[in-house]
């Protein structure tokens, strides 16, 4: 049932519910990396444009079912609320119209809320609240560490398995000073283990570009062309399968967010 909403501030002491709120809510998503309490700290209640004023909590009873942390400029950094309740838009629009008090308060002449296409629910409430839609902004990422992202996104899939007791040996082509050139997977029974060294005699070995790599794995690239086109090369080229099989567990299916406060 729920009980009569209600939104307060920030008080010291919040910070572990809002942490543990925020890794619930997104946690599926690709991106995604588990908060811990320092970080949010640092990123977001020590920034000095955010005032504890401008964190917002918002709770059926004593449950938190929501909350918002807003920049003075009007940005909001964070926006989580509880998906699966009978009354999340009432929780998004509660949320979302004390924030608008809030930075009216302070001076500010805009709100800017970031929110996934895919999540209806907040467009809807947005547009009722008077809200205009901007473009997408872009961004940029590198990854930092292959061999590490691709064991985790192999690890969270369970149909790793075809591949038995193999040896995969993925040659980067054009790789900057910092990163890795070279990744090495091996599958042993339902389990991978990723390194950075080269091995002489793999199962398979993979040559293509860094850039290529990446955007496989953000979905930006469908790899079968540039396999047919020999941009990315298979050796033994029989197995090309393998490859086919390998890049399509590579994909990341979720959809990907990061939230405005981490950029």
């Amino acid at each position: 049932m729920f009980e009569e909403l209600k939104i307060r501030t920030y008080s010291d002491g919040d910070e572990d519910k809002i942490v543990d709120f925020f890794n619930k809510a997104y946690e599926n998503y690709a991106g995604f990396v588990p908060r811990t309490i320092e970080y949010w700290c640092w990123s977001i209640r020590s920034r000095p444009d955010v005032n504890p004023k401008g964190i917002f909590i918002a709770e059926n009873g004593q449950k938190m079912v929501g909350y918002a942390a807003v920049a003075k400029s009007g940005e909001i950094l964070e926006f989580c609320y509880d998906t699966q309740s009978k009354d999340a838009e009432k929780i998004v629009r509660g949320l979302l119209e004390t924030v608008t008090e809030y930075v009216i308060g302070c001076g500010g002449n805009s709100v800017k809320a970031h929110a996934l296409p895919t999540d209806t629910l907040i467009g809807k409430v947005c547009r009722d609240l008077g809200f205009s839609k901007s473009e997408l902004k872009s961004y940029f990422i590198s990854v930092l560490d292959f061999p590490q992202l691709i064991q985790d996104i192999l690890k969270s899939k369970s149909s790793v398995t075809p591949f038995r007791n193999e040896l995969f040996l993925i040659e980067l082509i054009d790789a900057p000073s910092w990163s890795q050139d070279v990744v090495c997977l091996q599958f042993k029974d339902s389990q991978v283990f990723a390194k950075k060294e080269r091995v002489d005699d793999p199962d398979v070995r993979i040559q293509m570009p860094l850039i290529m790599l990446s955007e496989i794995i953000f979905g930006i690239k469908k790899p079968l062309l540039d396999l047919l086109l020999r941009r990315i090369k298979v050796k033994p080229f029989w197995k090309f399968l393998k490859a086919v099989q390998f890049f399509s567990l590579l994909r990341l299916n979720e959809v990907f967010f990061t939230p405005i406060g981490d950029l």
